[in-house]
Formats: structure tokens, sequence, C-alpha cells
């Protein structure tokens, strides 16, 4: 249906073009700080339509190739993108800081071939596990340092 073809029930008043009808915003709490048209208390309709274009197509977001892998969205905006990974950042740090603390006993382990000295001849002192994978480090580069050389 045109614009024209309103039946006479259908009208409030005369049409009247949008570039015609002002309007107002006195107190500036209508029109967002984001808007081109922010600070002005009248401005026409056709103005505001066009503005509120202008900021739907400089923010839009096109998520027809977003790819959800393993997060479950159905048909999802970006905002429920953002909340998403908020969500699972937040539950990731949860995760983390549970773990922080945590110690491993390394009193059970055989490491009698690491008694002696490291590969750069200093005793070896192996107290925790943080020892023991950089004593491994140490020995494979030591090795791919010396080995084929």
């Amino acid at each position: 249906m045109g614009c024209s073809n309103y039946s006479p029930s259908d009208l409030c008043g005369e049409s009247i073009l949008a570039q015609c009808v002002k309007f107002e915003d006195p107190n500036q709490s209508i029109i967002p700080s984001i808007s081109s048209l922010s600070g002005q208390t009248c401005a026409t309709v056709d103005e505001v339509i066009t503005d509120m274009y202008g900021l739907i197509e400089d923010n839009y977001i096109d998520m027809s190739s977003y790819v959800k892998d393993c997060l479950t969205l159905t048909n999802p905006t970006p905002l429920d993108v953002l909340n998403k990974l908020t969500e699972e950042v937040c539950l990731l740090k949860t995760l983390t800081a549970d773990y922080a603390d945590v110690t491993v006993d390394i009193s059970d382990l055989d490491l009698t071939c690491f008694a002696g000295n490291d590969p750069c001849g200093d005793p070896v002192s192996l107290t925790n596990l943080t020892d023991v994978i950089q004593l491994m480090i140490d020995k494979i580069c030591y090795i791919e340092d010396n080995c084929c050389a």
C-alpha cells in the first residue's frame, strides 16, 4: 500500500511530508549522544529518520557468516555473542582461580635418572614439578644442541 492509498478513516489529518514535520526534543533527552543531531532541540522527522538509518548502517554487523563453533547460540546478535563470551571468560577465570594454588606432589616420582648434575654441570635440585619440567627441557635442548653436531 503506497502512502497516498490510505482511506479517509486511516488518516488522523492531512498528509504532510517528513521534511515539513518538526521533531522537538526541548530537554535533549530523546536524541542519543551518538546521533549527528545530538544537541539540537528541533529537527525534522526526515532528518531524524535519515540519521537513524545512518546510525543503523554504521553500526550494523552481519552475523550470517559468524561461526558458532562450541558456543550454543541460535540466531545470535552481536550482543548475544558478547554476553556469551563474557559468561565464558568469567567461567574460565573462576576455573583458573580454583586451580591457581594446586600443587603436585613429586615425591613418588622416580627421578634417579636426574641424579647428579644438570646439563650445565650444576647440581640437580628437584623440589617441585616446575623444576622437573625445566630439567627435562634443559636435557632435551642439550641433546638437540650436542647430539647431531
